[in-house]
Formats: structure tokens, sequence, C-alpha cells
């Protein structure tokens, strides 16, 4: 992620946890190591971290770890199908979470990898326009050319994108990489939804990850 590799692991436990690349001590990479608990031991020496990134052993070394010895750890939650990692400093934010993906439905994670600049595929995610062309298959239903109202978030950007006799497209950008939208269903007889059109059958809603 943005030229940085790190270690995700699933412990015993079943919580996944995320840690540094590679050992402090030889720079061996840690996902080839052991899970022992909710902790991960180095393929090399055995030296264990744990989901913090904290040394906590050093077989065949009598004094204790120190905290130099240390790789970084990473809060981790698990979510939807899908495993979202804190990768700034200090203590994560509030997790954002999305109560109409929490009931009844079908939920289907899918991830692929977008070969471009991430300021790319940020303007790409609130670009209506493009839709109109670039999706004309997939989104057959959405080809007029709406107004697109671009308004700023503490925590992103929402576009109202208004389009002739189809109400408005909601598309909502959560900083760094999340986008949420909608997007038309496989069956004819279901329209998707908007602000103005309420009455209207759910249709298809996704999250979009950006990586």
């Amino acid at each position: 992620i943005l030229n940085e590799e790190f270690t995700l692991y699933r412990g015993q436990s079943g919580k996944p946890h995320a840690v540094g690349f590679r050992c402090s001590h030889r720079g061996t990479q840690m996902n080839t190591g052991f899970i022992e608990g909710d902790c991960i031991r180095c393929f090399y020496h055995g030296w264990m971290f744990d989901a913090s990134g904290a040394c906590v052993e050093r077989p065949g070394v009598e004094e204790p770890p120190r905290p130099a010895h240390a790789i970084r750890g990473y809060p981790t939650e698990e979510y939807l199908g899908l495993i979202f990692v804190w990768f700034g400093e200090g203590a994560p934010p509030p997790f954002p979470r999305y109560p109409e993906f929490e009931g009844e439905g079908v939920e289907e994670p899918r991830v692929y990898e977008r070969q471009c600049n991430y300021f790319n595929s940020m303007d790409n995610c609130l670009d209506e326009v493009h839709v109109a062309f670039t999706h004309q298959t997939a989104f057959n239903r959405i080809k007029e050319i709406p107004r697109i109202d671009i308004e700023r978030t503490e925590y992103g950007a929402i576009s109202h994108c208004p389009r002739p006799g189809k109400g408005v497209r909601v598309t909502e950008f959560l900083m760094p990489n999340v986008t949420r939208l909608k997007s038309p269903s496989p069956d004819p007889a279901v329209r998707w939804r908007s602000e103005e059109h309420t009455s209207e059958l759910q249709s298809h809603s996704f999250i979009s990850y950006a990586v």
C-alpha cells in the first residue's frame, strides 16, 4: 500500500492483525513465520511479536526484549467481509459503519487492484460524467449527463447529481479511499433509488475501497 508492504495474519482467536513486513532482528519477512495465539513468531530465529508489534520473546537471549526490538503494529477492524487497517499515527478515529449493509441481503466482497496514480483514482470516484461513456454497458440505465453539485464534508465530499427524469444520484467519498454509491440492479424491474424517488425499490448498493 503506497509502496509499503505489511504483514496481515489472523490469530488463533480469529481476530485479524497487521504488523510490519520484516523482523527487527535480521529483516526476515514476517509472513513466513508461525502463528501462536495472537502473536506471530519469526521464521529465522523465533523472535515473537504481539499484535501491537512489541517483541515478547527472543529465544536464546537471556535479557528480556526492549522497546527498541518492536516492529510496527496497526489497529484492525473486520467489517462487512473486509479487513480495515489504520496506518496513521496515534489512535484510529471512530470507525464508520453502514447500517443498510448490516441487514438481510447478499454481501459479496470483491477485490481488484487499480493500476493508476492515487489522485487519478480519487478524481474518478465523484466523476459522474464518465459513467455515461465508460460504464454504458454496466450502468446502462444511467445514460443521461447529470448536473454535478459537490459538497465538501469533514471526511471527504458528497456529489448530488440530478438526471432528467431520474431524480438525484448521491455518491459519498470518504477519505482516503472509500466510495459509497448506488448502481442499477440487473433486474430491469428494480430502479436505482434516489433521494427524490424514495418509493422506488432498492437497487444494488456498493462501497468501493480503492487500493
